[in-house]
């Protein structure tokens, strides 16, 4: 009889749930995040980050997301939270992260994982020192158009605004001498 009403009750309580609107939901768990990488770079090195996405239980999360956030502002006019990298966790709960050092100095960043229905949010920052190297950013010549170069793109200029300037001249010695470009009435067109 225990037996059945035990039965009885879980069958109900299954019931229910499938019947009453709304979800069950479990209180996500905690989580740690833990990174490593080298403590030095030089610019235009691509750094790479190891970051380790644990549960409470210390088992390995997998498949989710995480981000790399630099607080970055250009002459300290405006500082905003800017992120640089990501990358997603393999089986064993790890992400390799790559990050392009493009500016010298202590950089500072700071590993994010902003959590799901499973787990909660977590982050790590790590800091370490960029040293100064070869530029990161080349300029390039204009359009790579061939038998294009400098010269070529001057002299079209100068043709073009001599032209108009040339114009000009005719439009304001015409508007001085208060002439105008309609022939008079008794004059024959032709």
């Amino acid at each position: 009889m225990r037996r059945f009403q035990m039965m009885l009750s879980t069958l109900t309580a299954l019931v229910l749930i499938s019947v009453l609107p709304g979800t069950v939901h479990a209180e996500p768990g905690g989580t740690t995040l833990q990174v490593s990488g080298p403590v030095g770079a030089t610019v235009g090195d691509i750094v790479q980050l190891t970051a380790t996405l644990t549960d409470a239980a210390g088992e390995p999360v997998a498949d989710v997301q995480l981000l790399v956030v630099e607080r970055l502002g250009f002459m300290d006019t405006k500082v905003n939270d800017v992120t640089v990298a990501s990358a997603a966790t393999n089986d064993d709960g790890v992400a390799v992260i790559r990050y392009a050092a493009r500016r010298d100095g202590d950089r500072s960043l700071l590993v994010w994982f902003p959590g799901s229905a499973d787990f909660e949010e977590a982050s790590a920052g790590f800091d370490f020192t960029v040293a100064d190297g070869p530029a990161t950013y080349t300029v390039e010549a204009p359009p790579g158009i061939p038998g294009v170069n400098r010269f070529v793109v001057m002299a079209v200029l100068v043709i073009v605004w001599g032209t108009m300037l040339v114009i000009a001249g005719h439009v304001v010695a015409i508007a001085r001498e208060g002439g105008s470009s309609e022939p008079d009435e008794g004059e024959a067109v032709g």
